[in-house]
């Protein structure tokens, strides 16, 4: 059952609704405007930029060669775990790359005016953005907010020369499909690259990490049961057990950059979910960072490029059927069953058929030519073209763990799965054959 909340903050609202352990917040509506860059011709996703404010967890900095250091020790956590919530493809995945300290007296320090400073809590802080392009030579582009409305690059570093990006993919995702090859084999690859993240860093001055500490300690301390007081102080949950949006507002020094507090009772990790419009299928949502979130209240710090959104979030170390994926990206982005193995009722599993593959997580033969998409696999075909598979007349029979028949049905060429386990099997455990 769901119990919303509805926190109004000057003339912004959100509401809250809780669903198997999945937290969204309605409406937010900030008059924010779109932040872009050109880097080679192309848009610069400033807006994908978002930071944990935790003084805690904060790094340190005073040299560009602390902040080269800072950046390699980001791009090489990222790793299975952290992209496994992201679908293979073409676009920007944000990076929390977390919160830096930068010396007074360093070269950080003298060179920040480069970048222009947002706020949190009266704090001044600088975001700056990392991406990792293939030109003459692989290399790491820094890019920050110069004026409001456009970023700017203000350093390039080398990739370690040892880097192989192919070895990173088959490490992070396994083996590419064994029936790919040539253009459809780079292709893979490159939708399966590292080169697809954008970290996002926040740099604070050592001068301000006191003021920081003290206004979230301020913020919590007053944290209030009573919705409509100061949007900079975070709401108690009524449900204390509960991951709980806690109050949003926008900085007074750009419009552009929401803070959001979030209450989490417990330290795990916590995804932010995304969209504009609620207009559409229920899965799409897209990811908009994700964080180690610490109790009681965390302070989340994001850049906006839309007028309007609708904020999701959940853990991410919760996976019901063990498949990889996470349930609240099963239940918000993948569409698929978050307490079944495998979703189309087959023996690959939908982490493979999604992050592998690419097919439907929910057809058991994707194109309707009568052959599974596993036994197109196992024959070392392309579950994507058509082959000849069983018909309407053949039979095909479902093993448990065992090896044991535990059902069968007749053959279709949509690979509707209309059969009954017998005696009360589980699917989840079986695997398809046409032959017994």
């Amino acid at each position: 059952m769901r119990h919303p909340l509805l926190i109004e903050s000057k003339s912004r609202m959100f509401r809250v609704s809780r669903c198997a352990g999945v937290v969204m917040a309605a409406l937010v509506a900030c008059g924010v405007s779109n932040l872009y860059a050109e880097d080679a011709g192309q848009p610069f996703p400033l807006n994908l930029l978002t930071t944990c404010l935790n003084t805690d967890s904060a790094g340190t900095v005073s040299s560009f060669s602390d902040l080269d250091a800072a950046v390699a020790a980001g791009f090489d956590q990222l790793s299975n775990s952290v992209m496994a919530i992201y679908p293979p493809g073409r676009f920007a995945i944000p990076q929390d790359g977390g919160l830096f300290v930068f010396s007074t007296n360093g070269e950080i320090a003298a060179n920040i005016d480069w970048l222009e400073p947002t706020t949190a809590l009266g704090v001044p802080l600088y975001k700056m953005g990392v991406i990792e392009t293939q030109l003459n030579a692989r290399s790491w582009i820094y890019m920050g907010a110069s004026d409001g409305t456009h970023c700017l690059a203000f350093r390039t570093n080398a990739v370690p020369t040892g880097f192989d990006p192919q070895a990173w993919v088959r490490s992070v995702y396994g083996d590419p499909p064994a029936y790919l090859y040539g253009t459809d084999l780079t292709e893979w690859y490159s939708d399966h690259e590292r080169n697809r993240a954008i970290l996002g860093m926040t740099l604070i001055s050592e001068a301000h990490v006191t003021a920081l500490q003290e206004a979230l300690e301020a913020s919590e301390s007053n944290a209030t049961n009573s919705p409509g007081a100061d949007p900079a102080v975070p709401l108690w949950p009524a449900d204390t057990n509960s991951l709980s949006f806690a109050n949003l507002w926008t900085s007074t020094s750009s419009a552009n950059t929401l803070n959001l507090w979030i209450y989490s009772p417990a330290s795990r990790p916590v995804a932010v979910l995304a969209r504009e419009t609620l207009l559409g299928a229920s899965t799409d949502w897209q990811m908009r960072g994700y964080f180690s979130a610490t109790p009681p209240f965390n302070l989340w710090h994001a850049s906006m490029g839309v007028a309007a959104s609708f904020f999701m979030m959940g853990y991410l170390d919760q996976d019901g059927d063990g498949d990889g994926i996470p349930d609240l990206i099963e239940l918000k982005m993948t569409g698929t069953n978050p307490f079944q193995w495998d979703s189309a009722g087959s023996s690959l599993g939908d982490y493979a058929r999604y992050f592998i593959y690419g097919l439907s997580t929910t057809n058991r033969d994707a194109n309707g030519d009568g052959m599974d998409d596993d036994e197109a696999i196992q024959a070392g075909l392309n579950p994507a073209d058509w082959n000849t598979g069983a018909d309407n007349d053949s039979i095909r029979y479902y093993y448990d763990a065992d090896d044991r028949v535990a059902g069968a049905f007749s053959g279709s060429p949509a690979g509707t799965a209309n059969y009954k386990l017998s005696p009360a099997g589980n699917h989840v455990i079986t695997a398809e054959r046409s032959a017994p």
